[in-house]
């Protein structure tokens, strides 16, 4: 009873008192008497209007749809959500509309259920089956439309994703050759899952076709017309006639009733991209190829502005309008080969990561700049570069070429970050002793202010956790071991000391200390590190050596609580730990 049309805060806010015709009737009763009709704002007992107001509730939560465009949601049939089953392999006999609408499929049986078919989200696997899916359904509007398809196509011949309309008019029909009705056609792509799209006004006018966002064709004036209202139906991995049958699989098929706008229309797309790890394409230019949440006009990630990495884009994140919680990712474009990211880690599947964000519209973008998996110039790094007056210490680091941009909205704490082993060992020389290493720069120059993360080999990756913050860029490499020997030199005729300042407490349950040192010959004294009082020890700790031995004294309101002396003399002018 829920209408985004309008209400107390504007769209999408509140209660409107025209609830569309699709909506149940409101009616409350009270002793057999109602007391509320379908008016929605009077009520009527014994033919006397009664003037009310509705108070207590509050204004109602945004109501769940696709990027959150929910006005003439018509359908919406989600692999994640309502089917008969999600045990692998089994068939499909029935999936539940997600729309308010309640036009749900039936199923043959012979579409089976897949656990990860699109980036770590489940899909229906199609196997050229006479149509295995279809429902009835209707319209309010009945003119403009607009429908959304994720799959993928496996075979070059004319195979439907769907065909929606009445028994006498093939209104919509998505094939692998799409016809909004006879005679235009257009060839979709096959072998990758992709999101189609069709935006059509209703009538014979022009309709678009999209693949990933990307405007591919507008056919020309159509031979009939595809409005229409009462008595659809719909049919799923095959058209009416039985003879288009699907071979390749479905994730998600969305419909409204009303041709969207551009900004609605990429909303959706945003959605479905996310969750399925696919690149839309920004060839159009404007909003073309940004990501939008539900919420808002700020892309979470945009297209233009991030042209040069606009390769392999993928995403994690959450928006609970969209009822999107896509905790791993890696982009699906075919032949990727690259980066997973996972939110504390990666798991068989997006269902199985029980990792949680922490609030809504939480995201964590990225995509590549398209460079090869080769060596990059070898870059050297001073450690020393902020300690004066000793000797530089510098360790080489060879990255690839392909560079990675992050974009974090709002906070999503700690990831894990997976790269098949073979896209760095292929490429970089590890043969001479070192580690590979994941680099985290505020910019796309990698130096000494760099953050060098340690990779860890897990089965054929390498991996790391990172928590990255707003706007960073990340290279992989490798970086050979570097031994030197750096050490602080104390003269005590100079009263050299570092001050810690008020640190090093010491936990009276238990505590370890330790240090390298090389003494002098000739000094049989030297404090190494200390918090206590000035003169004699009467409060604090000292670690020290005296007589030629290491010595350990902590006191306490005047009064020593201990004294600890090693058995061992420390050998002069050598490294003794």
């Amino acid at each position: 009873m829920y209408d985004r049309g309008g209400g107390v805060n504007g769209p999408g806010d509140g209660w409107d008192r025209n609830l569309p015709n699709v909506v149940s009737n409101i009616t409350i009763t009270s002793g057999g008497v109602t007391v509320l009709s379908n008016d929605g704002w009077t009520a009527r007992s014994g033919g006397v209007r009664v003037n009310f107001n509705v108070s207590g509730g509050g204004v109602c939560n945004n109501p769940e749809a696709p990027g959150g465009v929910f006005t003439d949601l018509n359908l919406w049939l989600k692999a994640d959500a309502g089917t008969n089953t999600i045990i692998e392999g089994n068939g499909i006999t029935s999936w539940v509309d997600q729309s308010p609408l309640g036009f749900d499929a039936m199923g043959t049986g012979n579409t089976t259920y897949l656990s990860s078919f699109s980036n770590f989200n489940p899909g229906l696997n199609f196997t050229d089956d006479d149509r295995p899916l279809s429902g009835n359904i209707s319209r309010t509007n009945g003119t403009g439309s607009t429908i959304f398809v994720v799959g993928n196509i496996s075979t070059v011949n004319d195979k439907a994703l769907i065909e929606l309309g009445t028994a006498s008019s093939r209104a919509f029909f998505i094939d692998r050759r799409y016809a909004a009705n006879p005679p235009d056609l257009y060839s979709l792509q096959i072998n990758n899952t992709f999101v189609w799209s069709v935006s059509d006004p209703g009538g014979t006018a022009s309709a678009m076709i999209y693949e990933d966002g990307n405007n591919i064709h507008t056919n020309g004036t159509k031979a009939f017309s595809t409005s229409w209202s009462t008595g659809g139906s719909y049919y799923i991995g095959d058209d009416r006639s039985g003879g288009n049958r699907l071979t390749g699989g479905i994730s998600e098929v969305i419909y409204y009733d009303r041709q969207l706008s551009l900004a609605n229309q990429v909303k959706v797309e945003s959605y479905l991209a996310i969750k399925y790890g696919i690149t839309l394409d920004n060839t159009g230019g404007g909003i073309n190829g940004d990501y939008m949440a539900s919420s808002g006009s700020t892309p979470l990630w945009d297209a233009s502005a991030n042209s040069t990495y606009h390769y392999n884009v993928a995403g994690i994140g959450r928006d609970d309008d969209s009822v999107l919680n896509q905790k791993q990712s890696t982009s699906q474009n075919a032949n990727a080969n690259d980066i997973t990211i996972g939110l504390g880690d990666i798991y068989t599947t997006n269902l199985l990561n029980t990792n949680t964000f922490a609030t809504d519209q939480t995201f964590l973008m990225w995509g590549n700049n398209n460079l090869p998996f080769v060596a990059g110039t070898t870059l050297t790094v001073n450690l020393s570069q902020d300690i004066a007056g000793g000797p530089s210490t510098i360790v080489s680091f060879t990255p690839i070429q392909r560079v990675w941009k992050m974009k974090e909205t709002n906070d999503v704490e700690n990831v894990k970050i997976s790269i098949p082993e073979t896209l760095l060992t292929s490429t970089i020389s590890g043969s001479n002793g070192g580690e590979y290493v994941m680099v985290v720069s505020s910019n796309n120059t990698f130096n000494e202010t760099s953050t060098y993360v340690p990779l860890t080999l897990n089965g054929s990756n390498l991996e790391c956790i990172f928590d990255f913050t707003g706007e960073q860029y990340v290279t992989f490499g490798y970086r050979p071991y570097t031994t030197e020997q750096r050490s602080i030199f104390f003269d005590d005729r100079d009263n050299d000391r570092i001050n810690l300042g008020n640190t090093l407490n010491l936990n009276p349950a238990g505590f370890t200390i330790s240090s390298w040192i090389k003494w002098t010959t000739g000094e049989d004294s030297g404090t190494i590190v200390a918090k206590r009082n000035d003169g004699n020890l009467t409060d604090g700790f000292e670690f020290r050596i005296g007589g030629e031995q290491l010595r350990m004294r902590w006191a306490n309101n005047g009064s020593i609580v201990a004294n600890l002396t090693s058995s061992t003399f420390i050998p002069d002018n050598e490294w003794h730990h």
